[in-house]
C-alpha cells in the first residue's frame, strides 16, 4: 500500500481528486479526495493525511487550463517543500488562504463544486455529504425492504429521537452509522469509523463500533466475552437502544426527516 504521507503521494491524490471534479464523477470535494486516496494508496486514507481542499483546488486549476496535460505531473523539491509547507497551515490559516479557492471555478463552469471543508462551521455540512451516497446504496438482508440506506439510516434517527431526544452522540451514531457504506459494501464499519475518526467523539465511535455486536444479544449469537465486555462499558444502555433504533428501521414507507433537517436538529442541541 502506497504512503500517504509522503508529499508526492498528497499531489498525486491531489491530482485524482481533481480529474474526478473536473469531469464531474464527484461533485464534492471531500468524496472526491476519499475515492482519489482509495485509488492511488490502495486502501482507506485518514483524513489528516489528504491533501487539503486548496491544493486539490491548485491542482485542479492547473488541469483546467487550454492545452494542459492530464497525465501525473512531477514535481521537483522546491514544489514539494511548498506543499509541506501549505499542509501544515493551521485549520484557522488555511480557512483564511481558502476563502477565495472556488471563485474562478464558478465563473469558468456551469455548476460550482461543493466545497464541503472539515473545519469550524462547516462540520456538520460534512457530515450531510457523507450521508447524501446512501441513497444508491441498497441495503442488504434483513433490511432490503427499506430500500436504500440513507432511508435506513433516517428511520433510525427517528426512532432514536424519539427514545433520547437531547443526546446528541447518541443520535449523531444513529443517523451516520451506515456512512461507510458507500465507499465499502464489504465492510462498512471499518469505513464508518475511518471516516467519522475526526468528526464525532469517542462514545458515538464506540456505539457504532459495537453495534453489530449489539444485534448480536438480540439474535442469541454473541460469546460470553463479548457480552461482558460490551456491559462493561458505561454506554451499554444507550447500545442496546441503538440497536434497537437500527432493527425497527427496517419499513418500506415512513416519514422521516430530510437529511439536512435531521442534521439541524442535532446541532441546535449543542447550542442548548
Amino acid at each position: 500500500m502506497t504512503n500517504p504521507r509522503t508529499s508526492k503521494t498528497r499531489r498525486r491524490i491531489a491530482w485524482e481528486a481533481a480529474c474526478l471534479l473536473l469531469y464531474r464523477r464527484e461533485q464534492e470535494i471531500y468524496r472526491a479526495k476519499l475515492v482519489a486516496g482509495k485509488r492511488i494508496c490502495g486502501g482507506w486514507v485518514p483524513r489528516r493525511e489528504l491533501p487539503t481542499n486548496q491544493e486539490v483546488l491548485d491542482e485542479l486549476a492547473r488541469i483546467s487550463e487550454p492545452g494542459a496535460c492530464l497525465n501525473e505531473p512531477n514535481f521537483d523539491d522546491a514544489e514539494l517543500n511548498w506543499l509541506e509547507a501549505k499542509a501544515k497551515l493551521s485549520p484557522r490559516t488555511e480557512k483564511i488562504v481558502s476563502q477565495s479557492d472556488t471563485a474562478w471555478f464558478s465563473d469558468s463552469l456551469d455548476q460550482p463544486i461543493q466545497d464541503s471543508r472539515p473545519e469550524c462551521i462547516d462540520d456538520w455540512q460534512q457530515l450531510v455529504a457523507l450521508l447524501r451516497p446512501l441513497e444508491n446504496i441498497r441495503m442488504p438482508p434483513p433490511f432490503f425492504q427499506t430500500g436504500d440506506a440513507l432511508f435506513h439510516s433516517l428511520q433510525a434517527f427517528e426512532h432514536a429521537a424519539t427514545i433520547a431526544p437531547y443526546d446528541q452522540e447518541f443520535l449523531l451514531a444513529a443517523l451516520l452509522h451506515e456512512v461507510g457504506r458507500a465507499v465499502d459494501t464489504r465492510d462498512p464499519v471499518t469505513a464508518t469509523l475511518e471516516l467519522l475518526a475526526d468528526d464525532v467523539s469517542d462514545r458515538t465511535l464506540w456505539l457504532i463500533e459495537n453495534l453489530p455486536e449489539a444485534n448480536k444479544i438480540h439474535l442469541g449469537t454473541i460469546g460470553h466475552r463479548c457480552l461482558k465486555r460490551l456491559r462493561e462499558n458505561e454506554s451499554y444502555e444507550e447500545l442496546i437502544l441503538l440497536s434497537d433504533c437500527d432493527r425497527q428501521a427496517c419499513a418500506s414507507q415512513a416519514n422521516v426527516r430530510q437529511v439536512e433537517e435531521a442534521m439541524e436538529y442535532i446541532a441546535a442541541i449543542g447550542e442548548m
